[in-house]
């Protein structure tokens, strides 16, 4: 149970973790007993139930008896203890030997174990088996031709292959966009913790260089967004090319993912390079004429390739939906004159631009490469402002959280510092993501 030191703190508790937890675990269940005997087990459920209250143990209980699996054995293990974990897996002689140990970011170390449902398909045929133990192995066929654990991405543990061998047979085993997605997901984690290195991580990019797949593609688009805002020199090639090739692969697909993803590509791409910037910044005086999903690059593009912070606000000003303002203030966010990117942000506190989308304008902020030490040196001025705006609510450690810890990298200690003097309430978790992204920044940008 979870305690409360202040109300500010009741909101926190229910975020994604909360409740994505909760659908992973049943998921992951779902995958392991088997798609019927879920369905008969919570029909079950809601049956025995429907005027009646009932408890998670309860539903626990009606799944193991559809399945005869010792469900409540295994939701006790996961729902019990805090964090989730790894999965290292190893090939010698046909037999496959599987550990586990607590995943952490901060590379460390745990005891504890968990009875993981594990699946994995082998030449194509998909089996499953219960590590409740530290390590366990698996026999095999003398010479496998495929392997991949956690088919579809299923269960809630990361995969670790040590060993090339199990590397080549992983991708030889007919991937499925969600275990495409499921490699690349893992492999960030790997990255943040320090269980991979930089160029290891480079090189399973590539395998996605040219890939057809929303869920694949916008996975790999987010990671490389997310590393070009800590370490945009080393990254900026690798994203340029990356989504300068995904525009002309999703240019051409027409149906809603690919049409979204073909924006979110855009207005990354607008980020990156200076000559797409311009040339869809041209389109501006058109807007009306250029397709939804494309209009943010546009915008971006303008803003990039012009610095015309008064043209942009004029437009701002004239607009008359939400989405529209939404996308003039993220192109006011865009200049690549930072001076003119804390301007917007002190717009963003003029009265001008409703509360919940302040921090939106912060968000686009963090994402401009230019304006890092404008955001930083604009948030000490403003913190206590944004504090008293959000005040009752968990908007303002989600602001430290999610986006301080980006701009914070490379300035670590004057951040710690800064908090050290100034006691908020959500620092500490901002700072402790602060140090992984700071630590990883740092490897990135030595890497040769």
């Amino acid at each position: 149970m979870a305690k409360v030191h202040d109300p500010e703190e009741i909101e926190e508790l229910f975020d994604e973790i909360s409740y994505g937890k909760g659908a992973s675990i049943l998921r992951m269940i779902e995958a392991y007993i088997g798609p019927e005997n879920f369905k008969n087990g919570v029909r079950q459920y809601l049956e025995k139930f429907r005027y009646g209250n009932a408890s998670g143990h309860d539903l626990w209980s009606s799944l193991q008896e559809a399945s005869g699996t010792d469900v409540s054995r295994i939701m006790e293990g996961w729902i019990s203890q805090e964090g989730f974990p790894v999965v290292k897996a190893s090939l010698a002689d046909g037999r496959l030997t599987l550990e586990q140990e607590r995943f952490l970011l901060t590379g460390g170390t745990s005891k504890q174990t968990w009875p993981i449902p594990v699946t994995m398909n082998v030449d194509g045929k998909t089996q499953s088996l219960l590590l409740d133990k530290k390590k366990g192995e698996v026999n095999l066929p003398t010479t496998p031709r495929s392997l991949k654990l956690n088919v579809d991405q299923t269960g809630f543990y990361v995969v670790q292959y040590n060993g090339k061998e199990l590397l080549d047979l992983v991708w030889k085993s007919g991937l499925s966009p969600l275990d495409r997605w499921g490699l690349i997901s893992d492999a960030k984690a790997f990255l943040l913790s320090g269980r991979t290195s930089f160029k290891e991580y480079i090189k399973l990019v590539e395998k996605y260089q040219n890939g057809e797949e929303y869920l694949p593609a916008v996975e790999v688009s987010d990671q490389l967004s997310f590393l070009y805002q800590i370490a945009p020199s080393k990254l900026i090639e690798t994203s340029r090319k990356f989504h300068s090739t995904g525009l002309r692969i999703f240019d051409s697909k027409k149906d809603d993912n690919s049409t979204t993803l073909k924006g979110i590509i855009a207005a990354r791409l607008a980020l990156l390079d200076d000559d797409y910037a311009e040339k869809a910044g041209s389109k501006l005086n058109d807007l009306a004429k250029v397709e939804p999903d494309m209009k943010r690059s546009v915008v971006m593009g303008y803003a990039r390739s012009s610095n015309d912070y008064d043209g942009l606000i004029n437009r701002y000003t004239k607009s008359t939906t939400d989405e529209e303002r939404l996308r003039y203030l993220e192109g006011l966010a865009s200049f690549k004159n930072p001076e003119l990117v804390e301007k917007t942000l002190d717009f963003a506190l003029s009265g001008k631009v409703k509360r919940q989308d302040v921090r939106n304008v912060i968000l686009y902020a963090t994402a401009n490469p230019n304006a890092k030490t404008a955001v930083w040196q604009w948030f000490k001025k403003n913190m206590a402002r944004l504090e008293e705006m959000y005040s009752g609510t968990a908007q303002f450690s989600i602001i430290l959280r999610e986006y301080l810890s980006i701009v914070g990298v490379g300035r670590l200690a004057k951040v710690e510092k800064f908090f050290s003097e100034h006691k908020v309430i959500g620092a500490d978790i901002a700072l402790e993501r602060l140090r992984i992204y700071d630590q990883l920044a740092r490897n990135i940008i030595a890497t040769t």
